[in-house]
């Protein structure tokens, strides 16, 4: 079984050059796509200004045909004290919403970033999870308000793999009997520099969404790529069919895993493209499988253009700026 892609759209849903991106200067990156009520609603992270990446912002967009967005509202953005080496409050990322039947409300977790100890730059963070609660009950809470609930707590031994990260993705999952979620390490020390390091994720499990969350630390890290896996986002399309979807630093596709019960994942495969637009430079994170009908997909997914109009601006790895895409995908 696999997935591929059978049309890459042209041009972005939300670029550089939407009206209601004037303002953004560095684009979009990771969150969650999502079909309610009619609409097509994506949750993602805007990196609007410098310091790029520390400069964040929580923003949900929405779409009536899926292909023209409008900016819906911000959930919630940085303190803006670059020195913030403890509040944990210095740049939200990776806005990941997650509906629970027990408690009848979303869930809304994020990775909340505070400057590394010691870091000379801002761009190097070391992260905790946030959680947010919707104050609507049912699914008509996904666009918001959101309420503050505190951060994650996420106990068990702590793997090396997990760095001086520490908590650098979060993304919960509904099983048969609980929750399980991928949770995101790295190895970058306070001083980035030009060498190879590890990014990884691993699981960990929760009998309710309200945690506690348990590392499966006998398992973890969780080897989808060797070297570098973030943001996993997980989609159940089968009662024994779960995907993975994530940034595997994958040029020319997106990478994804496969399993079976959620818990034993299969090796990264990638969903290629034959060829790509001038704007899809390098694909980012993908944000989530949308069921259309039989065995087809919308999948929207972030992606640099590697464009520097204004001069480049560190850090090296966010190249250009981050455009929202969309393919369809075919589970093969």
């Amino acid at each position: 079984m696999r997935l591929e892609i059978t049309e890459l759209h042209p041009e972005p849903v939300i670029g550089r050059s939407h009206p209601d991106a004037a303002g953004n200067r560095f684009g979009f990156e990771c969150g969650r796509a999502f079909k309610h009520a009619g609409r097509t609603v994506i949750f993602t992270t805007e990196c609007f200004d410098e310091p790029k990446t520390a400069c964040s912002r929580l923003a949900i967009w929405t779409s009536d045909d899926g292909l023209a967005f409008r900016r819906h509202s911000t959930i919630v953005e940085t303190n803006y004290d670059w020195h913030d080496t403890t509040s944990f409050r210095m740049a939200p990322w990776q806005p990941q919403p997650v509906f629970d039947a027990a408690t009848d409300r979303w869930h809304l977790f994020h990775v909340a970033y505070s400057r590394k100890p010691g870091a000379s730059v801002p761009y190097n963070m070391h992260g905790r999870t946030a959680r947010l609660e919707s104050l609507t009950p049912g699914w008509a809470g996904l666009l918001g308000p959101y309420v503050d609930r505190g951060f994650v707590e996420l106990i068990g031994p702590r793997g090396d793999w997990e760095g001086p990260g520490n908590e650098v993705g979060f993304y919960p999952y509904r099983m048969d009997d609980g929750w399980c979620a991928f949770f995101g390490g790295n190895t970058v020390p306070e001083e980035v520099g030009d060498n190879q390091h590890f990014f990884g994720v691993g699981l960990a499990r929760a009998a309710s969404i309200l945690g506690p969350w348990q590392r499966l630390a006998e398992r973890n890290p969780v080897l989808l790529d060797p070297t570098f896996v973030e943001n996993p986002v997980v989609d159940r399309l089968a009662p024994d069919l779960f995907v993975a979807v994530y940034d595997g630093a994958t040029e020319g596709g997106i990478a994804y895993a496969l399993s079976a019960d959620g818990i034993d994942w299969g090796a990264e495969q990638v969903m290629r493209w034959a060829s790509a637009p001038a704007w899809l430079k390098a694909p980012r994170t993908p944000l989530g499988l949308l069921h259309e009908q039989g065995n087809a997909y919308t999948l929207y997914f972030t992606a640099f253009d590697g464009l520097f109009p204004d001069g480049f601006v560190e850090p090296w790895w966010h190249d250009g700026f981050g455009n929202v895409g969309l393919a369809r995908v075919r589970l093969v």
